[in-house]
């Protein structure tokens, strides 16, 4: 799978060029950031910036060994970041809902049985003559 999207990727002039300008700003904003907390660090990653938003407006094409790695790490952590995150939200948000649902008696979907109910059909009601309803089908 991460092979045949990586096949799949535009390694084109103007994708380069994208790469190492926001790679290049990435790294520049960084670096900004440790410089004004005072953090070390920041002449390695202002360097880095200057060299990859250089190298993405001057030479995009000499990008392209560093960009299939790095496109293959994003392919990879998003991979796992979506399995994390709809397992969080599952797990901390619909579970907790459902059972507090559960406990109060609710039933949204009305998926008791009835035996003495002749039909489950939930008639819409609506004026018949508004110009509105025809408005909006959905």
């Amino acid at each position: 799978m991460l092979r045949e999207e990586l096949q799949l990727l535009d390694t084109g002039p103007r994708q380069l060029r994208s790469f190492g300008i926001t790679l290049g700003i990435a790294f520049l904003v960084v670096a900004g950031l440790l410089h004004w907390r005072d953090l070390p660090g920041e002449i390695i990653l202002a360097g880095l910036g200057a060299l990859f938003l250089a190298s993405g407006l001057a030479a995009p094409k000499q990008l392209r060994p560093l960009y299939k790695p790095w496109m293959a790490l994003a392919i990879v952590l998003g991979f796992v970041m979506t399995r994390v995150l709809l397992t969080g939200i599952f797990v901390f948000l619909f579970i907790p809902i459902g059972l507090l649902m559960r406990l109060f008696g609710k039933d949204p979907l009305r998926r008791k049985l009835d035996p003495d109910a002749d039909t489950y059909w939930i008639p819409k009601e609506y004026d018949a003559d508004a110009p509105e309803r025809l408005e909006r089908y959905y």
